[in-house]
């Protein structure tokens, strides 16, 4: 679509206001992102950036003794005027904006054209200013709750987004390059740069909204100034300075340490154990801040067996709560712009509005929207609802996090390729997302279908086997149903690869090397310690990080162009560290080879030995995790049998059973793909064939990640419809439980 049609239906838009006509061509800009970059996408990519650049110019050269909307609006229409896009109309109304100041327009037109041909490259009167939320991880995990979880990293986006809410208030939306994940990075000038960012402090330490217990960073007290050309030329290093180049910045502290250690232990807050609680009176007044009715039965909810609370975990849970109360309510919710005409919840406007901010509320709003032919679907609420009738189930805390997306940005040589990649990378960690919520359900619907509650018969539909704790950026972190693990990993690779695989050559330049998501999973029952699964799945993410690294280092990998993968930690009855350890530890740096082919991944749309292995324990004669637990323990180390006579004595089972067990032939192919799993592993240099066969003291890790998903499967079979009919469950469910259907 040609440049001039878009602006054209973007001209209702202009009329609105600068910041109005900015945000709609971003909103374009994502959009067309899917469809690939050409020439024209190219172009509104200067036409929503460069604008900050001239305005900032025009400031600091003191050329146009004007307000700063008309030095905006000037800038504007130099920009449309150096790209060919300024028509009649636009222009007429561009002119009333500018009072009828022809000369000004001008003026703004003839600075452009120095800044773009290099002849104001030595002025350096631009600062990349950066702001941020510090400490995150530690925020998000302070106790360990998922439903503080998700509070925190509500909070934690939600300062984001505020600080960006401020930034287009104050200086112009056109300024903001990046706001999520933790980091406001945007254009401003050296001489109001610490007004702005004192200007956000000021935002966030309301304190009805409780956004004062988090700590922030900035670095707009610092004088470090680039001149045009670093933004053309030299994007990356100037944004690696900028982050360097942050302090903290202090909202308030709760009490210092002096007082810390005063504090008797019964006034101490049960959830953390860090901070001072506040008294029942405090508590309730602290929670009207933000409800404005039934007051107490939210009350009841957050602080449900804690006891005395303290400000910061009371904020994270208020948080998290609200966040699925609004999703599960939208009903009640009517918006228009950034303004609410009805809001029917339980909670303030003020507070609904930032919600609504955050991306994890626009993600999983997208997702309801997908799904509303599936009639009332709300997301689960506490892990309780999860279970079983008698047991608890089997959960999946899933943490993800792009690989290598830090480093892409820091070589960007232009401030256009960088705000193209932030675009890239959400565009593809949403659509991942997306797609993968969106398949479980599908399969949720076909479990409830075999339980004889079809999701079309029930009242409310469904609750989304979902529990979003942060969705933001290039990271994220989920609980679903333990058994959903595989379809939600392969249908990610399929959602992101859609976004990847239009633009991917555009890219070309940027994406030097393989591109992709790495994910670090933990499973176990719902009563295991929140704060445990947090942390094992974080050192599950760093070693799923690590090996494939090392991994895609080797040459002959090196041509691979798009990956997803994941490894998983299965606790089964209590948390281990000593396990966590085991999974994740690398004995030898010669066999990364064997350590990824543990991991569930699909790379370039070739699927995982693990993939492969479920389908065939999922198919025909059902293999059931307790047909190769004994083998597994065979190769245990402490097991005292040499890998190798234990791989010799698993062949020489299933040759013995060849002609009488049914399940034999099913063996015999897990025994290939084992194999092959196992061959290759070697570089040239180590002078050992190719196709060798290396059976090692880690070899039980493959076995150990297809057991796992077989029993956690195999757990949902049981409890839901008890152990007679878990095969019947298994064969029904099968294909589609490893997104074959």
């Amino acid at each position: 679509m040609p440049i001039s049609v878009i602006l054209n239906e973007l001209k209702s838009e202009l009329k609105g206001g600068l910041n109005s006509f900015y945000f709609s061509l971003e909103n374009v800009l994502k959009r067309r992102l899917r469809e690939g970059i050409d020439t024209e996408y190219k172009k509104l990519l200067k036409i929503r950036l460069y604008p900050a650049i001239l305005s900032i110019a025009l400031y600091e050269k003191g050329e146009i003794n004007e307000k700063w909307s008309i030095i905006r609006w000037a800038s504007l229409y130099a920009i449309l005027k150096y790209y060919g896009e300024l028509d009649y109309e636009i222009r007429d109304f561009l002119y009333k904006k500018l009072n009828l100041h022809e000369d000004l327009a001008e003026k703004a037109y003839e600075t452009l054209k120095e800044i773009l041909k290099g002849d104001l490259r030595k002025e350096q009167f631009i600062h990349l200013q950066c702001f941020e939320v510090g400490n995150k991880q530690n925020f998000i995990r302070h106790t360990g709750g998922f439903m503080d979880m998700r509070g925190a990293s509500a909070m934690i986006d939600i300062a984001t987004k505020t600080a960006g809410k401020v930034v287009s208030e104050n200086l112009g939306r056109e300024f903001l390059i990046v706001d999520e994940a933790g980091e406001t990075i945007f254009l401003s000038s050296p001489k109001f740069a610490a007004k702005i960012e004192e200007k956000i402090l000021e935002e966030l330490s309301q304190d009805h909204l409780f956004l004062d217990v988090l700590i922030f960073r900035g670095n707009g007290a610092r004088k470090i100034n680039v001149a045009p050309n670093d933004l053309f030329n030299n994007f990356g290093e100037v944004y690696l300075l900028s982050l360097l180049s942050v302090r903290d910045l202090s909202i308030s502290d709760a009490f210092t340490n002096d007082e810390k250690n005063k504090i008797k232990p019964s006034k101490l807050c049960r959830s953390c154990r860090r901070d001072k609680a506040l008294d029942d009176k405090e508590v309730e007044k602290q929670i009207k801040k933000l409800v404005k009715r039934n007051v107490n039965e939210i009350r009841t909810s957050v602080c449900k067996d804690i006891g005395p609370i303290c400000r910061t975990c009371l904020a994270s849970r208020l948080y998290g709560k609200a966040l699925s109360d609004i999703l599960n309510n939208l009903d009640k919710i009517k918006l228009e712009n950034d303004d609410i005409k009805m809001n029917e919840t339980n909670y303030k406007d003020n507070f609904v509005k930032y919600i609504i901010r955050s991306s994890a509320f626009n993600v999983l709003r997208k997702v309801m929207e997908e799904l509303k032919e599936k009639g009332k679907i709300k997301f689960i609420l506490g892990l309780d609802d999860y279970n079983y009738r008698e047991s608890s189930a089997i959960i999946a805390l899933i943490m993800g996090d792009g690989d290598s997306f830090g480093y892409l940005k820091s070589r960007t040589k232009s401030l256009d390729e960088f705000y193209l990649l932030s675009i890239f990378f959400s565009e593809i960690m949403e659509r991942g997302i997306l797609k993968g919520i969106c398949e479980i359900l599908k399969l949720e619907d076909h479990i409830q279908t075999i339980r004889g509650k079809p999701i079309e018969e029930q009242e409310i539909s469904l609750y989304l086997p979902l529990t979003p704790l942060y969705i933001a950026g290039d990271d994220f972190l989920l609980v679903i149903r333990g058994e959903h693990i595989p379809r939600f990993i392969k249908s990610f690779y399929k959602g992101a690869h859609e976004i990847y695989d239009r633009i991917s050559k555009s890219l070309e330049k940027i994406l030097v090397r393989r591109f992709g998501i790495s994910m670090g999973i933990v499973a176990g029952r719902t009563d295991l310690p929140g704060l445990f699964l947090y942390d094992a799945s974080l050192q599950a993410l760093k070693y799923t990080k690590d090996v494939t690294k090392r991994y895609y280092s080797e040459e002959e990998r090196g041509k691979t162009k798009f990956s997803i993968q994941a490894s998983l930690i299965y606790v089964k009855s209590s948390l281990s560290w000593n396990l966590v350890r085991k999974i994740c530890g690398i004995s030898s740096p010669k066999y990364f080879n064997q350590y990824y082919n543990t991991f569930l991944y699909i790379a370039d749309g070739i699927e995982s030995p693990i993939y492969n292995s479920l389908k065939v324990a999922l198919s025909g004669e059902i293999i059931r995790a307790g047909d190769l637990r004994e083998v597994m323990e065979s190769f245990l180390p402490e097991s005292e049998i040499p890998p190798c006579m234990a791989f010799i004595r698993w062949i020489s089972d299933i040759a013995r059973k060849i002609d009488e067990e049914k399940k034999a032939e099913a063996f015999r192919d897990i025994v290939k793909i084992f194999i092959k799993s196992h061959g290759n592993i070697m570089k040239e240099s180590e002078k050992i064939s190719k196709g060798c066969l290396i059976v090692n003291e880690d070899s039980w890790k493959w076995l150990y990640t297809l057991i796992s998903l077989l029993d956690i499967i195999e757990d949902r079979g049981r409890g839901e419809l008890g152990i007679d009919q878990t095969v019947d469950f298994l064969q029904e469910i099968g294909g589609e439980i490893i997104g074959n259907a």
